[in-house]
């Protein structure tokens, strides 16, 4: 089940944190066997082993988990970062998980023993939570939580906490793969996912774009802001998926652009969506080999502008950041 944004905010809602990690489902067997799914589906049981340790209350019982794989950095905050050490880490060596150990933070429980609890109000599913894990467990923990209203104090101590966000969360039943307006994000900074589709012939920038209507749609030139050795790493993967032509329906196909194959997915953060439908001072935060491409369509906020351009889009300057 996934969130919305920019929807109108449940009455009453319960607000927990808004976790920068990665989504991922824990199944728990009664046999003692473990599975872990990334939001795409990908199995990534062997890429964390410390979350196989399961809380002792679910000894003999089967579970399934909805929750986030974070890392935190030395003052305690979560950190993407620091997780993208182990994203791509099958079977982590021991000094692999003591350099950058990783947790589990539940929020929710989608079927216990032999009953479905996705179609379990809210309120009843975070009670069978607090029962399972009354404390923070081996690397297993419960996300924090409280009631409404969402003040502007509130709004500030989160931020100063150091969180990406909330997430308000209307009382009612889990729709598994679902977005939906029952719950909705609230970002601190306005962040999104986006499809490499080449980089600039100088190696200042990626151009990257979203699917819509049956193709990619540019959205402008990002610059590169992560340490160089992600750096390097993402430059030899795009060679490998060097492509002669555009994979953008409405850039210039004459822009000083190396293409790829549409393959990779990167969040940015940036400031807003100009009226020309590209992104305003856009910078990587982050490459996620964790989403498939596909699913990185056109939103709300984008759908509008994307539906008034007319000819092809020609690469400027000021796009290149």
């Amino acid at each position: 089940m996934l969130a919305s944004v920019d929807a109108p905010w449940p009455a009453s809602p319960v607000i927990e944190p808004k976790w920068d990690g990665v989504r991922t489902i824990i199944t728990l067997r009664a046999d003692g066997t473990v599975a872990l799914r990334s939001r795409n589906g990908k199995d990534v049981t062997a890429a964390y082993p410390e979350l196989h340790v399961r809380p002792t209350s679910m000894d003999g019982r089967d579970g399934v988990f909805d929750g986030e794989v974070i890392a935190v950095d030395e003052a305690g905050r979560c950190s993407f970062q620091l997780l993208q050490r182990r994203m791509n880490v099958i079977n982590p060596s021991a000094a692999t998980r003591r350099a950058t150990p990783v947790y589990f933070v539940v929020f929710d429980v989608l079927w216990l023993d032999d009953a479905d609890t996705a179609s379990a109000p809210l309120a009843h599913r975070r009670a069978l939570l607090e029962e399972l894990i009354p404390a923070p467990v081996h690397a297993w923990q419960l996300t924090n939580r409280f009631n409404g209203p969402v003040t502007d104090e509130l709004l500030e101590m989160a931020r100063e906490a150091g969180l990406e966000g909330l997430i308000l969360k209307g009382d009612g039943s889990y729709r598994p793969g679902m977005r939906t307006k029952n719950w909705v994000k609230v970002k601190f900074r306005r962040s999104r996912l986006v499809v490499v589709g080449g980089r600039a012939t100088d190696s200042s920038s990626l151009a990257v774009g979203v699917f819509h209507d049956g193709g990619l749609r540019y959205l402008g030139q990002v610059g590169i802001a992560m340490p160089r050795s992600q750096a390097d790493q993402l430059d030899a993967f795009l060679l490998t998926i060097r492509q002669p032509n555009s994979p953008f329906v409405d850039l210039d196909p004459k822009a000083a652009v190396a293409f790829v194959e549409p393959h990779v997915v990167v969040e940015v953060s940036y400031l807003e969506v100009t009226h020309a439908g590209t992104l305003r001072q856009p910078i990587l935060d982050s490459v996620r080999p964790d989403i498939r491409a596909d699913t990185v369509v056109a939103d709300e906020e984008l759908l509008a502008v994307l539906s008034n351009r007319t000819g092809p889009i020609k690469m400027r300057a000021n796009q290149r950041l």
